[in-house]
């Protein structure tokens, strides 16, 4: 096993190790002599560092609690101390049996995270949480009220480290700033939704139209690079065994990875865990280890053999060739591995000429470019917005006729004329009588 150190503070900074473990399940749908069986195998590995929360499980009708109560349990039968690191989340709790987090969170009030992490404390049996969450945001809280109340526990010693999980990039700096600014210790462990396989970045979330704010995106991984000193723990890695059970990516819970890019990222994956000797499983888990933006994978087992194959990659080392095939590093563009050569942007920040393989009637598969696409009014290309009021567009025609919906290329098109005057020569020719025309 191998470990790395969290937090900056001398007095709560704390040596974990690379791979941590979730017990979601744990109490619930995992039995307590299953659960019990993979806590000692994982601290018998070397593991140190274990992740909970005061909601898990609240969708078996309750309100959550079971997965801390069994750690407490587990803890005094072993009579666990700080050698073992326990990471718990507060702020996502329903309020009442059969609701959700979506709907009826307890919330990030004062008053809130004072009870509940006292409840939180006395359910693990520990006089002091060595890492504590803010699960998911609070809109009617004041960030001032929520920083200020986290930094009271960690002066009166209840508390150790602060984390915070799916909020937005702009919240957790403000709520860092914020906390700095008065002096007090602030958010310094992130944990967000992070794999190899890239999500879609388009749709609305379970509690915002916005997206997804658990998800790592560009903003999260820049902000990281920004802020070396902040640790990123990524639950979720493993997409609940999607890699093994490519059925399990087809359902409606993983729409964002339903996108060209996908397959052809497996593909890769698939040929580096031959050439590394590896499954799947361990290649994603050390890609994220090893990642030029470090990241703790928080894995989740219903058995110690799950567990083994898990614990195995903290030992992968991946070559640099063999990072480069599945992605650049963790903070890579989604599509840039993905896209053939001609999707990729070109010397001017354009896209290549599409090559000459068009069939009428085709379709393109290839990734969405890195801009968004809007509908021409003026025409029926697809076309991207260009500086002083020109789009660019590009319309596939044969014979003097224009086939509408084709992807747009780099020629520059005023906007408002009429829909056939063609503005411009044939720019190349291409097999079957097909060739580029600018479009107007």
């Amino acid at each position: 096993m191998k470990y790395r150190t969290i937090g900056t503070d001398p007095k709560t900074r704390r040596e974990v190790s690379v791979v941590s473990l979730g017990t979601m399940h744990f109490g619930t749908a995992t039995d307590e002599a299953t659960s019990f069986a993979i806590l000692d195998r994982y601290v018998q590995a070397g593991g140190t560092f274990i992740d909970t929360a005061d909601n898990y499980a609240f969708w078996t009708g309750a309100q959550g609690g079971e997965s801390e109560e069994l750690l407490g349990r587990w803890r005094r039968s072993r009579g666990a101390g700080d050698e073992i690191v326990i990471a718990t989340k507060l702020g996502a709790r329903p309020l009442a049996p059969g609701t959700s987090f979506t709907d009826n969170a307890e919330g990030l009030s004062a008053k809130v995270i004072r009870e509940s992490s006292q409840r939180s404390r006395d359910r693990l049996g520990m006089p002091r949480l060595d890492l504590l969450y803010a699960h998911i945001d609070d809109p009617k809280v004041p960030l001032r009220e929520t920083a200020e109340a986290f930094a009271a526990l960690v002066a009166e010693g209840t508390v150790g480290l602060l984390g915070v999980s799916n909020h937005w990039a702009w919240q957790v700096e403000r709520a860092r700033s914020l906390a700095a600014a008065a002096g007090l210790p602030g958010y310094e462990v992130l944990e967000y939704q992070h794999s190899y396989l890239r999500p879609r970045t388009d749709l609305p979330g379970s509690r915002s139209p916005d997206g997804m704010p658990g998800m790592v995106s560009g903003d999260v991984l820049s902000y990281l690079r920004a802020e070396p000193q902040l640790t990123m723990v990524a639950y979720s890695p493993l997409l609940r065994g999607g890699y093994v059970r490519p059925d399990k990516l087809d359902a409606a819970e993983f729409a964002e990875f339903d996108h060209p890019g996908t397959p052809v990222r497996l593909a890769a994956l698939r040929e580096v865990a031959r050439d590394a000797g590896a499954t799947v499983n361990q290649v994603v888990l050390a890609w994220l280890i090893g990642a030029e933006v470090p990241i703790i994978p928080l894995i989740g087992a219903s058995s110690v053999t799950q567990l083994d194959e898990s614990l195995a990659a903290a030992d992968l080392d991946l070559t640099a060739e063999q990072r480069t095939r599945p992605g650049d590093h963790a903070g890579g563009r989604p599509h840039d591995s993905a896209m053939p050569d001609w999707r990729k942007p070109g010397p001017r920040g354009w896209h290549r000429d599409r090559p000459a393989r068009l069939v009428p009637g085709a379709r393109r598969q290839s990734d969405p470019p890195p801009w968004e696409p809007s509908r021409s009014t003026s025409t029926s290309c697809i076309s991207a917005g260009t500086p002083g009021g020109y789009r660019q567009g590009l319309a596939v025609v044969r014979r003097g006729r224009r086939r509408p919906g084709r992807w747009c290329s780099r020629r520059a098109v005023s906007p408002g004329r009429g829909r056939d005057r063609v503005r411009g020569r044939a720019a190349d020719r291409l097999p079957g009588g097909w060739r580029w025309l600018r479009c107007c």
